[in-house]
């Protein structure tokens, strides 16, 4: 904690705490909780590292809004893409020239894009240029719900995480908004967070389909082709 704080207080904060779940004195979880309580910390993306799987320390992580856990001994690609998912980062150059010609061509579709970080934006506008859809960014979930009040779409790219409005809070607002015309517009939820029970979290919300990120261009354009398939 006097290591974030000072960093914070230089200027220099930390993106990331890979933590330890059993530590002497001060646990991971513990350290995590002091972090989520101290408003200049609290959004920080904690990794968890655990010696068990216990259904408890999975309640707690969610809790706590832990970006992932992971058992030890840790692989390192597994590490490495524990730490792309927690932080969204980009995929690299060679796998976002991949994928999209072993798939069948689909239509152009409307696509709204709700995400706040622009590198995941142009990873997302780069992915879906390159199959003819027409894409608008909103920033925020907030954004994203007075982009369909206004607009109509024919698929909806939800960040989960987001200031102001979340994607979870959005897609609520979006279906209530929805309810009364009996539209439904397909809604994907895309996530950093790796967490049991994420995706089940998701669809209960009202969104129809669920990506990882950093986005994979590989499973981005299966799970278009699944709901829209080709004619």
């Amino acid at each position: 904690m006097a290591e974030l704080r000072a960093a914070q207080e230089a200027g220099t904060a930390y993106g990331l705490v890979l933590t330890d779940a059993h530590m002497p004195d001060v646990d991971g979880l513990m350290l995590t909780e002091s972090i989520r309580q101290e408003p200049a910390l609290a959004a920080t993306t904690v990794i968890m590292l655990t010696s068990g799987d216990r259904a408890e320390d999975a309640a707690q992580c969610e809790r706590l809004k832990i970006a992932c856990y992971l058992l030890k001994p840790v692989k390192q690609s597994e590490l490495l893409e524990a730490i792309e998912r927690a932080l969204g980062v980009m995929v690299p150059r060679n796998e976002l020239l991949a994928g999209a010609e072993e798939l069948p061509p689909m239509r152009p579709l409307r696509i709204l894009l709700a995400e706040d970080s622009v590198l995941n934006q142009k990873l997302a506008l780069a992915l879906l240029d390159r199959q003819g859809h027409a894409v608008t960014v909103a920033g925020n979930g907030k954004r994203a719900v007075e982009a369909v009040s206004r607009d109509s779409f024919d698929l909806i790219l939800m960040d989960v995480s987001m200031p102001e409005m979340d994607g979870l809070e959005a897609t609520a607002a979006i279906r209530d908004m929805q309810r009364a015309s009996g539209l439904h517009t397909p809604i994907i939820a895309m996530t950093a967070h790796a967490l049991v029970g994420d995706r089940e979290r998701c669809l209960e919300a009202g969104m129809d389909a669920y990506v990882a990120k950093p986005i994979r261009p590989q499973e981005l354009y299966r799970t278009l082709a699944a709901l829209f398939p080709p004619m």
